[in-house]
């Protein structure tokens, strides 16, 4: 009897993990559908005037903000370890909750001055906003946390220097030098299926779980990234026309250049 027993439990054990797998491949079927459905892609919502929009100021007015802050350039990273101690510059977290993940970013170039921290997290909330505008109940799908990719961030003056032995299209002078620029990878995304905690799930199988919900976050944001870069670049022109940053589209480099007017 103990022993059909067992056998009984391991089968509805079994019989569970099936269910859950089967929910979860629903999960992530139906979140890319619904944002290829109730999206545009880049290609149909961008033309030459928002284009040209987001060249409208390039170096020279993102230096003048800094200029005008009177900021000092960053020198070298034990200067940055300095300015944090100190509250000047201010340290990017990443972690599960944040509504950004880093690509390509050193952690120890992982700073910007308080200012710009504050305007990435409105950029951030605004993203959400945009991206999930009358959308919140239709087809009964609950909208998820879409985070972008930050490729740059504090650029300290001897990183720059040698950026640009490397790059020819890195600038001699840049503002990420001075805590207020970080630039957004526009062909990278991350959709945030993970949850706090896996309930119904235990021990391994919770890891396992959460690393599926991980990788599959990656996959859609790279298969869903022309809905994600129209969202992002809109969101971009809604906020230098309302005064809070400037921003650059850079078509070599694949990303945003943004600076935070302070």
């Amino acid at each position: 009897g103990g022993t059909l027993y067992h056998f009984q439990s391991l089968d509805r054990q079994e019989a569970d993990i099936a269910n859950q797998l089967e929910d979860f491949r629903h999960e992530v079927y139906s979140t890319e559908r619904f944002y290829i459905e109730n999206l545009p892609i880049y290609e149909d919502w961008s033309d030459a005037n928002k284009e040209s929009d987001l060249r409208k100021y390039l170096l020279k007015e993102h230096l003048r903000v800094v200029e005008q802050a009177g900021l000092e350039p960053v020198g070298s990273e034990d200067e940055i370890q300095e300015m944090s101690q100190q509250g000047t510059l201010v340290s990017l977290e990443q972690d599960q909750s944040t509504p950004y993940y880093f690509y390509n970013v050193k952690k120890e170039h992982r700073y910007l001055h308080p200012a710009a921290q504050k305007g990435l997290l409105i950029l951030a909330e605004r993203f959400q906003k945009v991206l999930h505008r009358n959308l919140d109940s239709k087809d009964q799908f609950k909208p998820v946390v879409v985070k972008f990719a930050i490729s740059s961030a504090l650029r300290p003056v001897h990183y720059q220097k040698n950026l640009r032995k490397r790059n020819a299209n890195a600038s001699f002078v840049s503002s990420h030098s001075y805590g207020l620029s970080f630039d957004l990878f526009y062909d990278s995304f991350y959709v945030n299926l993970r949850s706090d905690s896996e309930e119904d799930f235990q021990g391994p199988l919770e890891e396992s779980m959460d690393e599926m919900r991980l990788r599959s976050g990656f996959l859609l944001g790279a298969s869903l990234r022309r809905q994600f870069r129209a969202a992002l670049a809109e969101t971009l022109l809604q906020l230098q026309k309302e005064g809070i940053l400037y921003a650059i589209y850079e078509r070599n480099q694949r990303c945003y250049h943004v600076t935070i007017l302070p």
